[in-house]
């Protein structure tokens, strides 16, 4: 219990000090700022910071570390992952802290993600509580490589806005040079990018209640057959071995049961599809990316709660698209509290559920 609140009390002082330097940029350029100032610079570094020494919060993240003791890495990893092989290799072959490694993989990480952010950064002021309340820093630091392209991948949904094909092009290479599997995301350039499905919100939630349940029916879980093919086409065929054993073992561990956590994932989707109108009215004119995030977070969570209870394998190539959440719950946090007479409540609610 002691070590409960002991961890409470650092993930929030960790937010509150991100949330700070956020505010002080806002404050010193206005919330419309194209530029990354010193304030921003602060919240980048910060994040770096932690990062590199909280390294041990996960078996993956453990992984990392060892990874950059020993030179040796997945199988395939140095020769399909350019940039991540050569930044290994520098770790390695230098004698550097496996920290400075991890650190250079969060500063990646929260580069991107706060490059993308800063057309509209009152949402960096309420990004970190979610960062650090909810499950997405556990997922930053397990999944590094992927959640760096995820991070690369949000920055680079301004040129789907914009149709720049080349732009585009580019960026998801420089995302798959950290995550082979990126290369899967060049088929986002063809979605819409000017429906707006904000309206639709009893639509969205019978689409996430129907994969709540649908998902959780025993002949929909019996999918090991298609783990071949799954794999194959998002890049996780080095582990296909591992998970077709576990599948057909009947192993549990990596299945996720339907808890108090579960609920509270289910309660943000339907937070975010209820109130979507509001948030579009208030932020859509300052986003312009706003409603191709809101379509890919509600796709994240309908797909999640559909895929969960089958195996983790099938939750990772979802996790690009992760990261839309955690904006749109951010903006949504955000919404609550610029009304703090009248949402007070909604709020704290809000923030003690995620």
């Amino acid at each position: 219990m002691i070590q409960f609140l002991l961890d409470i009390s650092v993930y929030a002082s960790f937010a509150f000090i991100m949330s700070f330097f956020a505010r002080m940029s806002c404050q010193e350029c206005g919330s419309n700022s194209k530029r990354i100032d010193l304030w921003l610079w602060m919240y980048i570094l910060f994040f770096t910071f932690i990062s590199a020494i909280r390294w041990n919060v996960g078996v993956d993240s453990t992984s990392y570390f060892v990874t950059f003791l020993s030179g040796d890495s997945y199988v395939g990893v140095k020769d399909e992952e350019h940039i991540w092989g050569l930044w290994q290799n520098f770790i390695y072959n230098n004698g550097i802290s496996p920290a400075i490694g991890l650190g250079g993989a969060a500063f990646v990480q929260i580069f991107f993600l706060t490059n993308a952010l800063k057309r509209y950064r009152r949402i960096l002021i309420a990004l970190p509580f979610i960062l650090f309340g909810s499950h997405y820093f556990a997922d930053y630091s397990n999944a590094v490589r992927q959640m760096m392209a995820a991070s690369i991948f949000v920055w680079g949904t301004q040129f789907i806005i914009n149709r720049n094909l080349i732009k585009y092009i580019l960026t998801i290479l420089l995302a798959s040079s950290f995550h082979h599997s990126a290369l899967a995301l060049c088929i986002m350039y063809f979605l819409p990018t000017s429906i707006d499905t904000s309206k639709y919100r009893w639509l969205w939630i019978g689409i996430l209640t129907c994969c709540l349940i649908i998902g959780r029916t025993p002949a929909f879980q019996n999918l090991a057959d298609t783990i071949n093919f799954l794999t194959a086409i998002t890049g996780y065929d080095r582990y296909e071995g591992k998970v077709t054993e576990m599948l057909s073992g009947g192993y549990d561990d990596e299945k996720l049961g339907f808890g108090p956590m579960m609920l509270s994932f289910y309660l943000i989707g339907i937070f975010i599809m209820w109130y979507a109108p509001k948030l579009k009215e208030t932020y859509g004119k300052y986003i312009p990316q706003f409603d191709l995030w809101y379509l890919l977070s509600n796709s994240y969570i309908c797909i999640y709660f559909l895929i969960c209870n089958i195996s983790h394998i099938f939750i990772r190539p979802t996790m690009y698209f992760e990261v839309f959440q955690l904006i749109m719950a951010s903006l949504l946090l955000l919404y609550f509290i610029s009304r703090k007479y009248k949402y007070t409540l909604y709020a704290s609610a809000y923030y003690l559920i995620k």
